[in-house]
């Protein structure tokens, strides 16, 4: 019985401690706007002019559900194009299939009291948008 409870106990910790939360995405560097928590933009607005620039670059993007789950965005920019990987896999109830399309443009667009980042010209055809931030 004492190991059973060591058990129950070590993986509720091992649970807790491998959530990802919003502030735990930001310190590890994600770009991530959602549940009240915004952090490294400036990472996702160097990306976006490491493109305009025609060089490599890369950016993760964290975006939460409203129940709180992460959905991983990988953008890789290369050879004039830039690889999308959505990993909604830790979304309880969505669709956990891993996706990867292709991208020609990526831009932000401002509006009154907040800024749009937005993935276009995507092949399968689709329009993505990645993020909203207020001002």
């Amino acid at each position: 019985m004492k190991y059973q409870n060591m058990f129950i106990l070590a993986t509720l910790l091992l649970l807790i401690g491998c959530s990802e939360t919003p502030e735990k995405a930001v310190k590890n560097g994600d770009v991530v706007s959602d549940l009240g928590v915004i952090g490294n933009i400036d990472k996702l607005d160097h990306f976006i002019s490491e493109i305009s620039n025609k060089k490599d670059s890369s950016v993760k993007i964290t975006r939460f559900t409203k129940e709180g789950d992460p959905v991983f965005i990988r953008l890789n920019y290369t050879q004039n194009k830039i690889e999308v990987e959505e990993d909604p896999s830790k979304d309880r109830n969505g669709n956990k299939e891993k996706r990867k399309y292709l991208c020609t443009s990526i831009t932000n667009k401002e509006q009154a009291d907040e800024v749009h980042y937005l993935i276009m010209d995507c092949s399968p055809s689709r329009s993505t948008e990645l993020l909203v931030v207020p001002k």
